[in-house]
């Protein structure tokens, strides 16, 4: 775990799901999945019973945030199983769709940890001080709308920024920049690192977001297919666009599993 309180490690699972860890704190990001029902990647059978079980790079999460509802970011069952066998500090959950969210919720405040669940409307911000040196914040955005995901924009979906220590980081899930300045509530803050879906960084609307409104000192793409895997939405292929094309910001692909990014 990283422990120097000037770092921050940001670790890959797959899709958006990623462990952030900074000063002996870990944070699990929609890292709780399906492991179907969706076209995305999924972690090995033996990574994911780890997980569950609360072990190695797993071990110890303190607080589970999730953007929205879809599985391929979000499993209450699997939520719930993972909370009877590990204890967290914080859940925050996405809007309750026909009570699913129950078991989780039950689970967790059995621990006595702190519960949130969105009922955010667009553009409503939730924000609380997690601990001394650790802020977190939702904003209430739409869900991307593009290609075969234009049904979705109905889509209740939290853009998610932490602060630890003056750092801040965004995590983008499935969010839209439609229009850009919906991110205009992030253009009094410093943004170390926003992590972002390739159709984000696709759209102009997207591109203009981060240029003009999140403006991050480091741009890092996922929610792809890991490398050499199926890519039936050819985001590899976008995204290689997008890149060479260079009109949105410098860009780094996280698309390998445990891949990690590190800001000091």
């Amino acid at each position: 775990m990283a422990r120097n309180k000037n770092v921050t490690t940001i670790t890959l699972l797959a899709n958006a799901g990623l462990i952030v860890e900074h000063a002996g704190t870990r944070i699990l990001i929609d890292g709780l999945f399906a492991r179907q029902g969706h076209p995305f990647s999924t972690l090995p059978t033996d990574m994911y019973d780890e997980m569950m079980r609360g072990e190695g790079l797993f071990a110890q999460a303190d607080y589970l945030v999730f953007s929205h509802g879809h599985p391929d970011h979000y499993d209450p069952e699997a939520v719930a199983q993972y909370l009877q066998r590990n204890r967290v500090r914080g859940l925050f959950l996405p809007p309750d769709a026909g009570g699913c969210n129950a078991p989780a919720k039950e689970a967790a405040r059995a621990q006595g940890a702190y519960v949130w669940e969105s009922g955010l409307e667009l553009g409503q911000a939730h924000a609380c001080e997690l601990q001394s040196g650790l802020r977190l914040e939702l904003l209430a955005l739409p869900h991307m709308e593009m290609g075969s995901f234009s049904a979705y924009g109905q889509v209740d979906c939290s853009c998610i920024l932490l602060e630890f220590d003056g750092r801040n980081l965004l995590f983008g899930g499935d969010c839209d920049a439609l229009p850009p300045a919906r991110f205009a509530p992030f253009t009094q803050t410093e943004i170390e690192a926003a992590f972002i879906n390739p159709y984000f960084y696709h759209t102009a609307r997207g591109r203009a977001a981060l240029c003009n409104y999140i403006r991050p000192r480091h741009t890092f793409i996922c929610h792809l297919p890991f490398a050499g895997e199926e890519d039936t939405l050819q985001l590899h292929a976008l995204l290689r666009h997008d890149l060479r094309r260079a009109e949105g910001p410098a860009a780094v692909p996280l698309d390998g599993l445990c891949q990690q990014a590190v800001l000091a």
